[in-house]
């Protein structure tokens, strides 16, 4: 531990090998203040999980979770944020990369009365048509080239929140840690205010072939469906389901405006629109058969998986 008697910022990961977490930390190290950061790392043992210590020297604190067998992220996340002491908890993924200057902003923008704020997401493999197309569907509301601005939505993962608002939610914390959004609506309905930080930068690494692709965005609709469905009426899942056909639109009158602003900084490859509007009609799929019944168990193990080893499944210099 440093010299500083208070850390600013605590970065959740959840993984079940350094490997897959090694270019993450290596970014946090780069990081203007990183004695201010406290990591914080879930896995299922230590022994197993095979740290790299040369690469934790210089932060606030490093803090090891052991929790056994990971099949679902939302528990272990939930162990995560109580183990931190930051006031401000990030939850990271294993393939999120901080860029520089990324947690003074956030700690910078925390000092608002925001009870989530959520950096500028770019692209860490921008070569592929797959990869943009991903990225816009799943986080073009949150996108590099947008204004800092305040919010109505934020995504689950890589988004900073205020601990005491986090742990006020008691037993229910778990539950909301989902890719659904009721941890948005939970919030919202409490008269939390969320906020756009793109000043902090963040590079997310997307599935860049088809076949991942297509696995990622098909579960993504799937367990969206099993998070928002839980206590759901009969009637209410089918009008869902009556109502698919929709969600393509929803999500594309999203993610075109997130194109515009990145055409502004770059070009993007042949056929990214394209492919992104084959990608909403996927995860509308797999969101209607999730509200039919599809297996959310299934569903959530496999998502867990992807979520985990997605380093080793998508290379960030993918031609």
């Amino acid at each position: 531990m440093t010299a500083n008697l208070f850390a600013e910022l605590a970065v959740v990961l959840c993984t079940d090998r350094f490997d897959m977490i090694r270019q993450v930390i290596s970014c946090l190290r780069a990081q203007t203040v990183r004695e201010q950061v406290e990591i914080v790392i879930v896995a299922p043992s230590r022994a197993k999980l095979a740290a790299d210590e040369s690469l934790l020297d210089g932060f606030w604190g490093v803090k090891f979770l052991e929790v056994g067998e990971i099949t679902k992220l939302a528990p272990v996340m939930a162990a995560g944020i109580h183990a931190a002491q930051a006031p401000v908890i990030f939850l990271g993924e294993t393939h999120a990369y901080p860029q520089p200057g990324w947690a003074e902003a956030l700690i910078a923008a925390h000092r608002g009365p925001w009870a989530a704020v959520v950096p500028g997401i770019g692209n860490a493999n921008p070569a592929t048509a797959f990869s943009w197309a991903g990225l816009l569907l799943d986080y073009g509301s949150w996108i590099y080239g947008l204004p800092r601005s305040e919010i109505s939505r934020f995504p689950t993962w890589n988004t900073a929140y205020k601990r005491d608002v986090l742990i006020a939610l008691g037993d229910r914390l778990e539950g909301l840690l989902g890719v659904g959004d009721g941890l948005v609506r939970t919030l919202a309905a409490r008269g939390q205010r969320f906020y756009l930080e793109t000043s902090a930068r963040l590079d997310h690494l997307n599935s860049s072939t088809f076949r991942i692709w297509l696995h990622d965005h098909y579960l993504s609709g799937l367990s969206v469906a099993s998070s928002r469905m839980s206590e759901w009426t009969v009637w209410r899942r089918l009008a869902y389901i009556c109502g698919a056909p929709l969600i393509p639109g929803v999500l594309l009158a999203r993610s075109l405006r997130a194109a515009r602003a990145v055409r502004r900084a770059e070009k993007l490859p042949a056929w990214t629109i394209p492919i992104m509007v084959a990608g909403a009609v996927i995860s509308a799929i797999g969101e209607m058969l999730g509200y039919a019944g599809a297996s959310s168990a299934a569903t959530e193990q496999a998502m867990t998986e992807l979520e985990l080893q997605k380093p080793s499944l998508v290379s960030s210099t993918a031609p």
